[in-house]
Order: structure tokens, then C-alpha cells, then sequence
């Protein structure tokens, strides 16, 4: 997902009228959804040069095309950290059997990219997120070893799992503080309710509390000292979750459902999720049983207790799975990456919706070189 951990926020609320869209899919079955034997083809959508924020700190009315990735990823991680969106690792092929450890950085001020210094290890199947100018990936099955990025440094360092910890795949990373946060995801062939806290000063694991409901493929944000999770589904039998859970730094309770369109969505899952002054924000995956309706976007407002969703708020123009997501300090939610429904084609597309303002600096918990 992530972007820097937000320690304080403002909730503004608006109204603008949008255009939903629908992809035609297929059906499928497999581990986790990783389809092998897939073509792959980036694609080539033009890029427009960034249009700067919104006056008045109102949502967009449009998502705008953004510089593509140098290449196609999916399964990848989207972290933002200070005036940069990284996209870290995943796979090179729409059938996730090419894990990646390339590292991708987006300057948001020129809407450009810049290779850096490669992840440790090829991982797919991942998150991550920034804490103080550090960003950290935690493991892939098998691999159970912490990848910590130095932003400032473009350099690796490695943290070894202990204390009981081992990694799963397609989870959810958050962060309050220096304490980092792995929810859910799939581990031992299926999904899982687990919590997992890194205390990054002294680089040690712990057991954090449950979740109500097992989930992969969801989305979750932490917001002040709360941690939101919302919708996914459970593995295996790939069964829709709609419900979404906050965590007060005590125990679990359930909150607002993910929206259904009024009955015409059943799930929100494999899409992108980051976090800004709104809120949770969700943006492309699958909402629908036939596979059709891939480029919705919302967010969740946790004063409120409420969501908002496509029309209301902008449909992206790429309809996509199993890309990620993060709003950068600009302001702007940015989607990358993914893949079609029929797994054939893995995209560079990189798109982004101006949110509720930009990041405050003294909102933000990174560190620029």
C-alpha cells in the first residue's frame, strides 16, 4: 500500500460526479489466483505532465494518466516515502511465476522515473511501508527476512525473523510509530487472521492481536493510533468478505461495510489501498462476481463511520487487478501496476486522483534526505 503514517488528520468532505466504466472478464481458479502460462504486454497509454493540486483541496474530478513504469509489474508493493512513490519488486508476467526485486522510483514534482539499487531477494506477493526514511518489506513465503530500504542511502539492509515470526503473502503492512504491523494475507495454503508487530528500534517480533475475520487480498490503512481493515476475501475458496474491522490498540471491532453499489457489488478486493486525510482509500480490483467492474474507486471516513464510492467519486481509467496503491505528500492517490481480469497482460499504467489536499508536512512521519 503504503504512504508515511499519518499521526494527526482532517476529514473534508465534498460531493463531484464522476463515470463509472466496466472491463469484460472471465472466471478463474487457482492458488491465490496466480495463473500461470499468461502472456504479458505493458502498456502504452500516454502520460500527461502533472496538473499540480486541486484548488480548494477538493477531489478530482478525473483520474490522470501519469509517466508509465519502466516495465509491467503486479503483485508488486506501492510505498510512498517524502516526494517519492516506490514500486518495489512483484512479478514481470501476468501469471506471477516471475518474481521481481527491482525497485522503481517515482518523483511525484516531475512525473518521472529512476531505477534504484535492487531489493535483496525477488519477492512477489508483497507490502511495505515508511517509517523515518526507512522502507520495509516483510518477507514473502518462504523468504521470512525483513528488506529494510534506506530512501536517503538507496541502500539494503536485511532484519532475520525471530521470535516466532514467518511471512505470508498478499497481507497488508501498516505502521503507528515506529511499530510495524503485517495483517492477514494467506500463510500455509490458506488466509489467516494473524497479526504481526515489528518494533523497528530494536528489529523484534511479536504476536499482535487477531483479526476478527481471516483475510487476504484486502486493504487496510493506520490512521492516528487505530489500524482499519476492509473487505478481500477468504482463501481458499476465494469467498468475498464485505466487512471491514478497526483496531483500537486493544481489540477488534467491526465498522461500515465496503460499499455494494446499491446490490451490484459483492466483494472489494485485489486492489489498491492507501491512506490520506480522508481516510482508507480503495481504488480498481474486483467488486463483482463476473468480473466486470474493475475500475471503481472509495474511501472510508473513520469520523463518520462511512464510505464513499464510484459514481460520486471518479472511476479510474484502467480497469485492473492485483495492482497497488499509495497517496503521496502531494496529495494525490496514486494507482500502479496490475494486471487484466483473464491474467494475459501485466500493465506499467500509472494513474492518480487528487484526494481531500495534500499531506500536511507535520501530518507526515518520514524523513527527507
Amino acid at each position: 500500500m503504503k504512504t508515511a503514517r499519518l499521526v494527526g488528520w482532517v476529514v473534508l468532505s465534498v460531493l463531484v460526479v464522476g463515470l463509472g466504466t466496466a472491463q469484460a472478464g472471465t472466471d478463474h481458479s487457482a492458488y491465490a489466483e496466480k495463473w500461470t502460462g499468461a502472456a504479458q504486454a505493458a502498456s502504452t497509454t500516454p502520460a500527461v505532465a502533472p496538473a499540480g493540486p486541486k484548488s480548494g483541496d477538493a477531489i478530482g474530478t478525473v483520474w490522470e494518466v501519469m509517466a508509465p513504469l519502466p516495465a509491467g509489474r503486479v503483485f508488486n508493493a506501492v510505498v510512498a516515502s517524502g516526494p517519492y512513490v516506490f514500486v518495489i519488486g512483484g512479478t514481470s508476467d501476468a501469471g506471477a511465476t516471475t518474481p521481481t526485486n527491482t525497485v522503481y522510483r517515482y518523483t511525484t514534482a516531475t512525473n518521472s522515473w529512476a531505477t534504484m539499487t535492487a531489493m535483496p531477494a525477488a519477492l512477489d506477493s508483497i507490502d511495505g511501508v515508511a517509517i523515518n526514511g526507512v522502507i520495509y518489506i516483510p518477507g514473502s513465503d518462504p523468504d521470512n527476512n525483513t528488506y529494510a530500504y534506506n530512501v536517503a542511502g538507496d541502500s539494503w539492509s536485511t532484519i532475520a525473523a525471530n521470535n516466532g515470526y514467518t511471512a505470508g503473502a498478499q497481507y497488508q503492512v501498516v505502521a503507528i510509530g515506529t511499530d510495524l504491523y503485517v495483517l492477514g494475507g494467506i500463510k500455509s495454503g490458506a488466509s489467516t487472521t494473524q497479526v504481526w508487530k515489528l518494533d523497528t528500534l530494536t528489529n523484534t517480533w511479536s504476536a499482535g492481536v487477531p483479526m476478527q475475520k481471516s483475510r487476504t487480498s484486502f486493504s487496510a490503512a493506520a490512521i492516528g493510533t487505530s489500524i482499519y481493515v476492509a473487505g478481500g476475501v477468504l482463501f481458499p475458496g476465494f469467498t468475498p468478505d464485505m466487512t471491514a474491522e478497526a483496531f483500537n490498540g486493544t481489540s477488534w471491532s467491526y465498522i461500515a461495510a465496503v460499499p455494494n453499489g446499491g446490490g451490484a457489488y459483492t466483494r472489494w478486493s485485489y486492489n489498491a489501498d492507501g491512506v490520506g486525510v480522508d481516510g482508507l482509500w480503495l481504488g480498481a480490483g474486483r467488486r463483482d462476481a463476473s468480473w466486470v467492474v474493475l475500475n471503481h474507486a472509495a474511501y472510508y471516513n473513520p469520523t463518520t463511520n462511512t464510505w464513499t464510492d464510484s459514481p460520486t467519486v471518479p472511476a479510474l481509467n484502467l480497469g485492473r487487478v492485483y495492482m497497488e496503491g499509495a497517496v503521496a505528500s502531494d496529495g494525490y492517490f496514486y494507482v500502479i501496476g496490475g494486471r487484466d481480469s483473464a491474467g494475459a497482460i501485466v500493465y506499467a499504467d500509472n494513474e492518480r486522483l487528487q484526494t481531500n489536499g495534500a499531506v500536511p508536512v507535520e501530518l507526515q512521519s518520514f524523513d527527507v534526505e
